[in-house]
């Protein structure tokens, strides 16, 4: 799939989901093909790393991506990918959620940096709820520009 594919898929899934924890949800899996694609443009033979297609867990692979400098002067992205993380691993986690978001999760969505397109609006007046994606579908964006940016270099 590429990029246009994916954010018009994307922004399918968030109009047609109601419910945050599944927003969430639908967001962190959008962000992990990103983060499998860099590490996919990372290694001239990525198979020697990966097993059966199998990157393992979410964090293994930011660490992956973390070891090889990837978010070096990309700091707030990566700084928005671990506040999804955690958000997700909340939500993944509990059974029984509350009526009203809970402080570690409006914690996270504060922790949240804007990045380049969305850095002009204010986003102080707006809900948590659609703070938090807002700057997600911006991460989900920039990593799609990493990722180009990482195969030309590659390629070079």
């Amino acid at each position: 799939m590429d990029y246009v594919e994916l954010l018009e898929s994307l922004n399918k899934d968030l109009t047609e989901i109601k419910d945050f924890r599944l927003k969430v949800i639908v967001i962190h899996l959008y962000i992990e093909y990103w983060i499998n694609e860099l590490i996919l443009a990372l290694f001239h033979e990525p198979k020697k790393i990966i097993d059966d297609g199998d990157l393992g867990t979410f964090e293994n692979k930011m660490k992956i991506l973390e070891s090889r400098g990837i978010f070096k002067t990309h700091e707030d992205l990566l700084t928005n990918v671990r506040m999804v993380q955690r958000i997700r691993n909340h939500y993944s986690h509990k059974l029984i959620l509350e009526d009203e978001l809970n402080e570690k999760v409006k914690t996270c969505i504060n922790n949240m940096k804007a990045l380049y397109a969305i850095k002009e609006r204010n986003l102080s007046t707006i809900a948590y709820e659609e703070k938090f994606i807002q700057l997600s579908v911006e991460a989900f964006k920039y990593l799609d520009q990493l990722n180009d940016h990482v195969w030309k270099y590659r390629n070079m």
